[in-house]
């Protein structure tokens, strides 16, 4: 044995997420919003809570960026919860980590049907996640 130990890495902290609809967040407003991280030995897990109180003017697929390190590879970290969202028709959504930020899928019969636009949100929609992926 050689005597050297390999470093176990550990980080928390927190972020600011932000909603976008086809990349823009035009008259976005919150009432609240937060995301929480630890990272060990490379794997980051991630908390975000999005409570809006005006969706805005944009339209176009839902995203939120600011996850604070880029993903190594696309991943599904895990399933979303969502408050005041018209699902009509999916059985769930799953998040979707690409580079720095997080899309919404929609499930449908235990595939991927699609990304949730702005037409599945209203004003005081609640989106609630947390996942894990290597950086």
């Amino acid at each position: 044995m050689s005597g050297i130990v390999n470093a176990l890495r550990y980080e928390s902290g927190s972020f600011t997420p932000v909603l976008d609809f086809g990349g823009g967040s035009t008259g976005i407003t919150y009432a609240t919003r937060f995301g929480n991280y630890t990272i060990i030995d490379g794997v980051l897990s991630f908390h975000i809570y999005i409570q809006l109180t005006n969706k805005g003017s944009d339209v176009g697929n839902a995203n939120i960026t600011g996850l604070p390190y880029a993903a190594v590879n696309p991943f599904e970290p895990g399933v979303v919860g969502l408050c005041d969202i018209n699902l009509t028709g999916i059985d769930y959504v799953v998040s979707a980590v690409s580079g720095t930020n997080l899309q919404l899928r929609s499930i449908i019969s235990n595939a991927v049907a699609g990304i949730l636009t702005n037409a599945e949100f209203s004003n005081t929609s609640i989106v609630c996640t947390n996942g894990s992926y290597k950086i």
